[in-house]
């Protein structure tokens, strides 16, 4: 049995085992064009997908990545420039991606339009020729670089003046006054290419992916980021149906970002969640694909999971679920442990003892980890707060929670910026499924609501919190009862 990768692009299996989520198809038709996710949610393996199905006779595909638009040389270039004129050298950056794209493709059949392309791009550039950019060449690296290397030439002291002239448009300007900046004359004629080339009724799909490799919680990053959904937002406006983008990224950068024309974004918003069923049919199917046992999800599940007739019944999906954060990638990885520690015990199915070996081992460990590393850049402080939680009920009231608050103050006050009162960490704790809430004491499952469970709880109507099952092991903290809590 294969389950397959936790990372879509290394995952053998995922071309038969995808799960066509209302998300994915909301980003396949393009009704949603920000899609937003925590880590191990799904995002990457819904842009791999998008990359193989969306290309056809009416619409073709550019995939665009940090490295494919410079990120890093931008940001090292750019430090002082301000939002507006980043946004234009984004849009800039990103039509000389769909440009390059579309020769290399050869989805345009008008020569004149291309050499029209060529003219314009050889010109602001500062070049005679660009190489190796012919439809019958297939795209390398080699050839990004011969582009980006000419494009830098238009900041260069060298470059007075582009000038392009022909039947349709004339552009002439002076780019030393223009202090390194892409000017606005520039930027209105790739629109104007762009409408010019993109034949009626066909659509370039703009993928964007791995856009937060390269945050790390800086103003830069900031500046960076907002600057550049400014300029897919212009594209989106500018070609409406004729250049769709889609952005892929993870709602905890997306909430810090904070800029102008942020609130025109809701109507293409989509966030990636996921419940029991989905998460349950996504073993299954990749159980079937690997293994080419045939049933339903409850036949496929019971095939390889052993009985469990305690009250726990640590072998039911729902007791597996309940130990990760409902992502594709947690649930994945518990259930590929579970298959290890089956096998290495010799058992024909998965026990509830080798559930249990794991939960209280890797999975527990490998989940508490996961989480630091996907918020510390944001939050800093992730890892002092968890010490701090450590030793504690799993069930803690209000009081005592302000009280590990306090105390982590005092012992990691170097980490915790101003703004962390109670309310605010109660409020972000929820935020990332490290504790529920209850209004009983002794909780069960069924008492205790977690932020993927309901998006829009209010905290404060609730008398105690709850530290996820999935951490407990690796943070220590116990059953026992104690009336101080």
């Amino acid at each position: 049995m294969e389950l397959g990768s936790d990372s879509a692009e290394t995952d053998k299996i995922l071309d038969s085992a995808f799960i066509e989520t209302r998300q994915y198809l909301d980003a396949l038709s393009g009704s949603r064009r920000l899609i937003l996710g925590r880590k191990g949610t799904g995002k990457s393996a819904i842009y791999r997908m998008l990359s193989k199905r969306l290309d056809s006779d009416t619409q073709t595909v550019v995939q665009i990545t940090p490295t494919k638009i410079f990120w890093g040389n931008l940001a090292r270039k750019n430090k002082e420039t301000n939002i507006e004129d980043l946004i234009n050298l984004w849009e800039f950056s990103i039509y000389c991606r769909i440009f390059l794209d579309a020769r290399l493709q050869g989805i345009i059949s008008n020569p004149r339009p291309l050499k029209d392309i060529d003219s314009l791009l050889k010109s602001i550039l500062g070049v005679s020729r660009l190489k190796g950019t012919r439809l019958d060449r297939s795209q390398s690296e080699t050839i990004l670089t011969k582009i980006w290397n000419a494009t830098t030439k238009l900041f260069g002291d060298s470059v007075t003046t582009a000038e392009v002239g022909n039947s349709i448009f004339k552009i002439k300007i002076d780019l030393v006054s223009s202090n390194g900046i892409v000017p606005d004359e520039i930027v209105s004629e790739f629109r104007y290419r762009l409408n010019e080339i993109v034949p009626v009724g066909y659509k370039i799909r703009v993928l964007f992916d791995q856009l937060d490799e390269y945050w790390d919680g800086s103003e830069q990053s900031q500046k960076m980021m907002t600057s550049l959904m400014s300029a897919i937002l212009n594209i989106i406006e500018q070609f409406p149906e004729r250049i769709i983008p889609t952005v892929f990224l993870r709602n905890d950068i997306w909430e810090l970002l904070h800029f102008v024309r942020k609130d025109r974004y809701p109507m293409y918003e989509s966030i990636l969640t996921w419940n029991d069923d989905n998460l349950a049919n996504l073993v299954c199917q990749r159980i079937r694909s690997s293994t080419g046992i045939e049933g339903n999800d409850k036949d496929v599940w019971s095939h390889v999971f052993g009985q469990d007739n305690t009250p726990a019944s640590r072998t039911s999906p729902g007791y597996i679920l309940n130990r990760t954060f409902r992502r594709p990638r947690d649930v994945l990885y518990f259930v590929r442990e579970c298959v290890t520690e089956a096998r290495n015990s010799g058992e024909g199915k998965i026990s509830p003892a080798s559930v249990m070996a794991v939960e209280r081992s890797s999975n527990s460990r490998t989940l508490t980890e996961n989480l630091v590393n996907e918020v510390v850049v944001n939050y800093p402080f992730i890892r002092d707060i968890l010490e701090a939680l450590k030793g504690h009920r799993h069930v803690i009231s209000r009081r005592t929670l302000a009280t590990i608050f306090k105390s982590a103050k005092e012992v990691y006050s170097g980490t915790f910026p101003k703004r962390c009162t109670n309310a605010w960490l109660e409020e972000w704790l929820f935020e990332l499924c490290v504790l529920g809430v209850s209004n009983t004491e002794s909780p069960t499952t069924s008492d205790t609501i977690y932020r993927y469970m309901e998006s829009r709880t209010d905290i404060k109507c609730y008398k105690y919190f709850i530290v996820h099952p999935g951490l407990r092991a690796y943070l220590g903290t116990t059953n026992r009862t104690n009336r101080s809590q």
